[in-house]
């Protein structure tokens, strides 16, 4: 049994609870620092359609830009895969979608 153990054991109910409520805070007090600790962002990168990097999509949203362009004539051939008529095997039924640029340096 270890020391503590015996010492919490010879103290009145009312103690017990008393030390044990003071451990409770303690680990509180704890999590409340550890969950206030600011944090920071030091380095950001992204690509969406339209925009290379943060700045840019900013730039589109702020400004209501859309994106949304045909396919890409070097994505592939979309005569072949196109028809309009939705649910037609093998087929989109769409010209359009959200396309990065240079996909091809895409990390």
């Amino acid at each position: 049994m270890s020391e503590n153990k015996k010492r919490l054991d010879n103290l009145s109910p009312l103690k017990r609870a008393l030390v044990a409520m003071e451990e409770m805070k303690g680990k509180i007090n704890t999590l409340q620092k550890e969950k206030n600790e600011p944090i920071a962002v030091v380095g950001l990168s992204c690509r969406f359609p339209g925009a290379r990097n943060a700045d840019e999509f900013w730039h589109l949203l702020r400004n209501g830009v859309d994106a949304i362009s045909e396919v890409p004539a070097d994505r592939w051939d979309i005569e072949e895969f196109y028809d309009p008529e939705p649910g037609k095997t093998g087929k989109m039924n769409t010209k359009w979608g959200g396309f990065l640029e240079d996909v091809d340096r895409f990390d």
